[in-house]
């Protein structure tokens, strides 16, 4: 039964339960994307939110009679350029952001003027909403926030389409030099270093281990990278433990002289993968290519599983390129309650045009510092 507008209300929960048994049946009939999957967010709230002082904010859409869970907005609130945002709780380790919601009552919510100006009474609270990150083959969420600026993100997140017949997938669909090249590279590697192999682990000790060589290697190559920062690194630790054994995260390895010298870790729900954290050795180990023969060597498992797309995240495309991944843009969406939120909302957008630039420009910086 269609739930009248009247009867739909919106409330702040800063002590939300994303464990909660609503929550999940209400997730499994939303248009959400796995990083709105229950235990995901709740390691968010409770473990990485409060180490990064952001404070929850959660906004529910309820049925007044009934207190029928419709909608969850989740949202927190924390720092962007000094100001405090009212934003999704992402903190840069979300590949897609989205509020949790079939998309009938997204769309009743986005034609219902009264509903709109109910929600904006909660999300006006602090100078500027920001909400990033948003799928644009997706929901539409500037409906959701009217006199809001959308903007198209310099991020754009990869996918491949894998064909029925692997060997066809491999040669014909991907470069065949290519192919061949990876797993020329991996039989080397294991005729110079005997034993080793490239496996899925559930062992906790060989999680710690693999958490631990991603942040090895990011942080050599990457000055800024997020696991350099021990809430991050505890987050995708205590995540990856528990995720695992509950069957919705897996963690891929290579193994030489066993020990892990590179490390895949991702989600999956819905027959794809999602690689989220990837690491391996370029310094001993360069020449073999271990963090694309993750992917390369996940993508042949995961088509044995029976799925047939493959997702390689955010980021660069240079080395996505080498499987032929499609891309899909994001939308940021912000709009701004204040003059200061205002004055956030034009740098954030006009700091965009030149983050190619700045990226290219450390990148060449790095390569000149390696090649000293």
């Amino acid at each position: 039964m269609m739930i009248t507008p009247q009867r739909i209300e919106f409330s702040l929960e800063p002590t939300f339960d994303f464990l909660s048994e609503e929550y999940c049946c209400l997730y499994r009939d939303a248009c959400a994307t796995v990083f709105q999957s229950p235990l995901w967010l709740d390691h968010i709230h409770r473990r990485l939110a409060p180490a990064l002082k952001a404070k929850q904010n959660t906004i529910t859409a309820r049925d007044s009679l009934t207190r029928e869970l419709l909608a969850v907005f989740p949202m927190v609130i924390h720092k962007t350029y000094g100001v405090p945002a009212i934003q999704p709780a992402d903190f840069d380790v979300c590949d897609y952001n989205a509020v949790v919601a079939s998309s009938q009552v997204l769309t009743r919510l986005a034609e219902d003027p009264q509903l709109l100006a109910r929600l904006d009474a909660l999300l006006g609270c602090g100078p500027l909403l920001l909400f990033r990150k948003v799928r644009a083959d997706g929901f539409d969420y500037s409906r959701l926030f009217p006199r809001c600026r959308t903007q198209h993100s310099d991020s754009v997140s990869f996918h491949c389409d894998m064909d029925d017949d692997l060997e066809f997938w491999k040669y014909e669909s991907l470069n065949r030099q290519a192919s061949r090249k990876l797993e020329q590279l991996f039989r080397k590697l294991q005729r110079e270093f005997p034993g080793s192999e490239f496996v899925k682990v559930e062992d906790h000790d060989l999680i710690v281990q693999a958490i631990e060589c991603v942040r090895d290697c990011r942080v050599d190559r990457l000055d800024d990278d997020i696991l350099r920062q021990q809430p991050y690194f505890d987050f995708y630790k205590n995540y990856a433990l528990e995720a695992i054994g509950a069957g919705e995260a897996s963690m891929f390895v290579v193994l030489v002289d066993g020990h892990v010298r590179a490390a895949l870790f991702g989600l999956q729900a819905n027959g794809v993968f999602h690689g989220t954290l990837l690491g391996g050795d370029t310094e001993e180990l360069g020449r073999y290519s271990l963090g694309i023969q993750c992917h390369f060597l996940a993508a042949q498992y995961w088509h044995g599983q029976g799925d047939r797309v493959y997702s390689l995240g955010p980021g660069s495309p240079d080395y996505k390129a080498r499987f032929r991944a499609v891309g899909t843009t994001m939308i940021n969406v912000t709009r701004s309650h204040s003059l200061i939120g205002a004055g956030v909302s034009a740098l954030y957008h006009a700091s965009f045009p030149f983050k190619d630039r700045i990226k290219s420009q450390v990148r060449r910086m790095r390569d000149q510092r390696r090649a000293a």
